[in-house]
Formats: C-alpha cells, sequence, structure tokens
C-alpha cells in the first residue's frame, strides 16, 4: 500500500508533465499562429505585382489611349496598339478619350483614362 506522500507526489509528478505538454501544445500554436499573421500581411501591402505591366506607368508619359479609335482607357507606351493602318471616323464618340474629353495619366502607378464632362461633344 502507498503511502499518502507517495500518492500526492505521484499526483503533483503528472499534474507538472500534463502542465509542460499544454505549454508545449501552446508554444506551438502560438510559432504557427505567428506565421500564418506574418504571411497574411504580406497581401495587405500594396505591390506592383498586382498592378498588370501593360497598366503600370510611373510618369504621365509612360501612358497612352488603350485603343485607336474612341479609345476609353490607358496603357503603358510599351503596351501600345499599332495604329498605323487603322482609319477612324472624325466622330467624337462620348465617354472616350476623344476631341479632348479627357486625358492620359499616371495615378498611384496606373495608366488610367481620366474624362472630363464638358458637355455634350457628338
Amino acid at each position: 500500500m502507498e503511502s499518502l506522500l507517495e500518492k500526492i507526489w505521484f499526483q503533483q509528478d503528472i499534474r507538472g508533465e500534463k502542465m509542460r505538454i499544454n505549454l508545449r501544445i501552446l508554444l506551438m500554436l502560438s510559432v504557427l499562429l505567428g506565421i500564418i499573421s506574418l504571411s497574411s500581411c504580406n497581401s495587405l501591402i500594396p505591390s506592383e505585382k498586382k498592378i498588370p505591366a501593360e497598366k503600370q506607368c510611373t510618369a504621365d508619359a509612360d501612358c497612352v489611349p488603350d485603343g485607336c479609335c474612341h479609345p476609353k482607357n490607358a496603357v503603358n507606351k510599351d503596351f501600345a496598339p499599332d495604329c498605323s493602318e487603322t482609319f477612324c471616323t472624325g466622330e467624337c464618340a462620348p465617354n472616350t478619350l476623344d476631341c479632348g474629353q479627357g486625358e492620359v495619366r499616371c495615378v498611384d502607378k496606373l495608366c488610367t483614362a481620366v474624362l472630363e464632362s464638358k458637355g455634350d461633344f457628338s
């Protein structure tokens, strides 16, 4: 028959071992959560990689209209369409870059058409 002292010592040893195991699990979970948190932070940081190459710019001069006739947007000049054999009508189509209704600009490293409301151009 075990003495009372042996029973107490044995119970403390079991509790201590359980605490060590629980602390190890807690530490591993903390490290895992830290890794997940750090990796997810990268997706929150804006990156030029998210802007397609044909839309990237650093200055307004990097951008040109995205089409030959009645363009509605802008692209990087390296991706400009070849309009050498294109004939366009003289129409000033609404909501396009036709007839000075807007201009191409580099806005937040993105080639963009900035359309202005100047009335009816048709």
